[in-house]
């Protein structure tokens, strides 16, 4: 497992959000149908991993150059 997890930090380390691909075999009898698949979770024991997937986020030139180095007296509400 460590394996999979360096291999995670080294791509996030280049600013790659990673995203890993699984599956997991289920009998279709045993998945619910209407309204109870609504508030029905998929289960995440039993996984094979199929792969690990590194995305570069390339923003827009216009977010880019909106950016700034220098610091400001500005304020930022969330």
């Amino acid at each position: 497992m460590s394996y999979f997890k360096k291999a995670i930090e080294d791509m996030a380390a280049d600013s790659l959000r990673c995203i890993a691909i699984a599956f997991r075999s289920f009998e279709m009898e045993n998945v619910p149908t209407g309204e109870e698949l609504a508030h029905w979770s998929l289960p995440e024991d039993d996984l094979s991993l199929l792969a690990i997937i590194g995305l570069k986020v390339i923003f827009p030139l216009e977010i880019r150059l909106s950016w700034s180095c220098e610091p400001t007296n500005e304020r930022v509400d969330r």
